[in-house]
């Protein structure tokens, strides 16, 4: 049997290298805020017919996704054990699988649109000829959270190359974001008065 001599231990490089742990995932961004309904003053001289008058503030915008997490890297293969003129070197360990990145938290949904007020002025007998309908502004969705990262192979034992390989830890996912803020339907007055009979939609 052949003999190595060693000018140094080999120590640690027997052994496999531990695999890199994976990227957390990046943030989705926020939705924007719904655009807003300004004070409105409309002037009605006469109506012919019926007129429907819609008011509302814009929805708020979706947040984001969230990125996915990146995997975690392999881990080396263990270096075979041999003889030396020293004695044994036994075989070194194999390396383990780097942990899965996070994913990114989902981003937060836009807060839907303020709503000022709307005034009408149109001749009494003209009044009972308007509709009046107004609508909240729902606020946006929150983005989904980003999913985990995959966890990274351990190494192959030396004794054993052919041994299936165990996997590394995953990372964890990412939170869903918030969704936005609701805003309430905006306030109209027909010739001056609070509009009690108006339609408002959920």
């Amino acid at each position: 049997m052949i003999g190595f001599a060693l000018s140094e231990p080999p120590g640690d490089r027997m052994n496999g290298t531990d695999g890199a742990n994976g990227v957390r995932g990046g943030d989705g961004e926020s939705g924007r805020t719904g655009g807003a309904t300004k004070t409105a003053e409309i002037t009605i001289g006469c109506l012919t017919g019926a007129l429907t008058l819609v008011a509302a503030g814009g929805r708020g915008g979706n947040g984001g996704a969230g990125g996915g997490g990146g995997d975690g890297g392999d881990g080396g293969d263990a270096a075979c054990g041999f003889r030396a003129t020293t004695g044994p070197v036994r075989a070194g360990r194999p390396g383990r699988g780097g942990r899965g990145g996070d994913g990114g938290d989902g981003g937060r949904g836009g807060n839907g649109g303020i709503s000022s007020n709307v005034f009408v002025t149109l001749p009494e007998p003209m009044a009972g000829q308007l509709r009046v309908l107004t609508h909240p502004a729902p606020g946006g969705r929150g983005g989904a959270g980003g999913r985990p990262g995959r966890g990274g192979n351990d190494g192959r034992p030396a004794d054993d190359p052919a041994m299936a390989v165990a996997a590394g830890m995953a990372g964890a996912p990412g939170k869903a974001g918030r969704d936005g803020v609701r805003r309430p339907a905006p306030e109209v007055f027909v010739n001056g008065r609070p509009l009690d009979g108006r339609t408002v939609s959920p």
